[in-house]
């Protein structure tokens, strides 16, 4: 967990927090304590209903199914969720499709990775470079600190929930992930004080108003979770005095219920309730500039009577699930759990009515056989007494066929309310094959999921503006950053917080969290490249196939893609490229002439583009010359000889095997 200490930025600068009058003025302390703990308890009070709307979710996530609320004066949520008692012939079967539904909705929501853009603040090149080195940071940053797992976690607790959270801060006693220039021994230097992003569970939030969508207009946000007593001393550096008793917390936490749900308890004899309270300007009388307020137990650990960010945002970003007009989302397990219980009290019937043929009900008369003598054991022989008449089964009616047709019907009304038919399970329907009209039905599919998917993308917009405000506020010295450059090349750099001149405007990419069919997107590169749009580039139709192996077909023409594309890096800094006689120059001129089209080219002085215009010539006349002197080699040797230019296809495999369409060679290499 979180917090923020006394250092705390201001304009971009870190100075040290002076004791302040609240953590000096004892009966001041007494009212900001019990205004948070009586707060807090009308905050979990007014949450109540949506908890139980969460704890039913959970526990029919998890497979329990058959559970009915049972409301308890013991504990703050004032309810337990039990599984009635039933006879020892009654069939509770359990068919989880809840599960199943949520699964394939977090891997749609996260099967692709948002793409991150920082918009310059001017035209200006200095504006335009700083705006590039901020998006190497947020690429760089999405990679190291794990931020796809932690979007996972945070998207299981949205499909449950209905709302889910990420928490963003900064953590000065945190030993970075990017490391410092070299020191005296060569070897890069650790530094002090890093960026944390975590998944933040919807239980451990409080907001005062129920009815504000936006949580920076709240005027204040509890964030309260437990730990031990040793923890907190060794993270705030003060002894902790007063401690959560089971008799005033029972209940208070996630941890007891969630767990209870699994047969398992939580100890609550170590843990302290910590209530960490950021509150906005005017948010609370003794904060008009606005804080942070850390309390654990009783007692006040740190407060800061300035609001902490420079982003002027809480560190919390949430993300919306299904819309419902309120603070919390809505989660689909709300629609799908009374079909849930009906499709498994359909089953169980069936599955009753099934035991009940096997072994129906016997009719005799009075005394004729005992009846606890009568067991399902094959062929077993059970006497009775002569003259009172032999017992038989009872007859029996079979089962209508409504009730098998109403599983299906269950089964449909869950696919249209989820949004995942056939398609989207992997099943295709009956008469259609072609790869256009599958795509179209798992377009309609993914459909339901646009809100969720702009709620996402909004979200990691507003995580990369929070990142690159720390990394303002505090990268004051060079951190290395790893960058994955165009066309899987990679690149390390040192940046620093002057690297980026206040340039913070963060967007995400519309539609790149969208998911995508790889099977339709290949059946789609496949039907162009039948209608020959590939026909002068065959190997970039292979490299954006991908295929699996397909990697070693093309790695000869990534080599020379990439050589080209380090080239376009040394003249974009002004140094001369001199071209070989090994070059590719059909791919390193049409690498060239791509790079010169773009803005970054357009802000380059003109004795820089003078090299590119140099350069591209060279490799122009070299293709000249190996034209002319593959014509001049024809007439000669009066063939047919083929040029080497872009059109040229080279056969690959063993004799008899389908030959994949290739590049060009040059200088005796080829590429496919």
């Amino acid at each position: 967990m979180t917090s923020m200490m006394q250092e705390t930025p201001l304009n971009g600068q870190s100075y040290q927090e002076p004791p302040s009058r609240l953590q000096t003025d004892l009966d001041t302390q007494k009212r900001l304590i019990s205004w948070a703990n009586q707060t807090y308890t009308v905050l979990k009070q007014n949450r109540s209903r949506i908890e139980r709307i969460w704890y039913i979710n959970l526990a029919f996530y998890r497979g329990r199914q058959n559970i009915a609320m049972i409301n308890t004066p013991i504990g703050v949520n004032g309810f337990r969720l039990l599984t009635p008692p039933a006879p020892p012939w009654r069939v509770r079967l359990v068919i989880n499709k809840i599960r199943g539904t949520i699964r394939r909705e977090i891997a749609k929501c996260t099967a692709q990775r948002p793409s991150f853009v920082v918009a310059p603040a001017t035209n200006e090149d200095e504006d335009f470079y700083a705006a590039r080195a901020a998006t190497q940071i947020l690429d760089s940053i999405y990679d190291d600190y794990k931020i796809g797992m932690v979007n996972l976690k945070r998207q299981w607790w949205g499909s449950i929930c209905g709302t889910s959270f990420i928490k963003c801060y900064w953590d000065k006693n945190k030993t970075a992930k990017q490391k410092g220039p070299p020191g005296p021994d060569g070897t890069p230097e650790d530094i002090k004080g890093d960026i944390c992003i975590e998944n933040l569970i919807p239980f451990f939030l409080f907001v005062p108003d129920l009815m504000e969508e936006d949580i920076n207009h709240q005027p204040f946000v509890f964030h309260v979770y437990t730990k031990t007593k040793s923890w907190v001393e060794a993270y705030y550096g003060k002894q902790v005095v007063t401690k959560m008793t089971t008799k005033s917390r029972e209940g208070d936490i996630l941890e007891e219920a969630f767990f209870d749900i699994a047969g398992l308890r939580k100890p609550v004899e170590d843990q302290y309730l910590c209530m960490e309270i950021w509150i906005k300007p005017n948010g609370h009388p003794l904060f008009p500039k606005g804080g942070m307020v850390t309390i654990v137990g009783d007692q006040l650990i740190q407060v800061v009577e300035e609001f902490p960010t420079s982003h002027g945002e809480y560190p919390f970003i949430k993300f919306t699930h299904i819309q419902s007009g309120q603070f919390y989302g809505t989660s689909v397990i709300d629609d799908l759990i009374p079909l849930q219980r009906e499709y498994n009290r359909t089953r169980s019937q069936i599955v009753e009515a099934k035991n009940l043929m096997a072994k129906p009900k016997l009719m005799g008369p009075k005394g004729a056989v005992d009846p606890s003598k009568i067991t399902s054991e094959p062929g077993q022989y059970i006497p009775y007494e002569p003259g009172l008449g032999e017992v038989k089964p009872l007859p029996m009616q079979n089962l209508p066929p409504f009730v098998s047709e109403e599983v299906a019907r269950i089964q449909a009304d869950m696919d249209d309310i989820s949004g995942q038919h056939e398609v989207s399970r992997g099943n295709t329907p009956s008469q259609v094959t072609a790869a256009t009209a599958i795509s179209y039905l798992q377009e309609q599919d993914d459909t339901m999921l646009s809100e969720i998917i702009q709620a996402i993308e909004s979200g990691m917009a507003t995580l990369g503006i929070h990142i690159l405000c720390y990394v303002i506020d505090y990268w004051d010295q060079g951190r290395l950053i790893k960058v994955a450059g165009k066309d899987e090349s990679f690149d390390v750099t040192y940046m620093k917080a002057s690297a980026l001149h206040g340039n913070k405007d963060v967007r995400v990419e519309a539609g790149s969290a969208l998911p995508h069919s790889k099977a339709a997107k290949q059946a789609f590169l496949m039907d162009l490249f039948k209608m020959g749009v590939f026909a002068e580039k065959p190997s970039e139709f292979l490299r954006i196939l991908d295929l699996r192996g397909i990697d070693k077909i093309v790695a000869d023409y990534k080599v020379d893609l990439q050589q080209a594309q380090r080239e376009n890096t040394k003249m974009g800094q002004g140094i001369q490229v001199q071209v070989n006689d090994f070059d590719n120059h059909e791919i390193h001129l049409e690498q060239h002439n791509r790079y010169s089209k773009t803005q970054e080219y357009e802000m380059l002085d003109p004795g820089k583009q003078a090299l590119f215009l140099q350069h591209r010539q060279s490799h122009q006349q070299a293709i000249f010359l190996n034209q002319s002197q593959a014509m001049r080699m024809q007439g000669m040797m009066g063939q047919q000889i083929p040029s080497p230019g872009i059109n040229q296809q080279i056969p690959v495999g063993p004799p008899g095997q389908p030959q994949l369409p290739q590049g060009p060679s040059q200088g005796g290499g080829q590429y496919g």
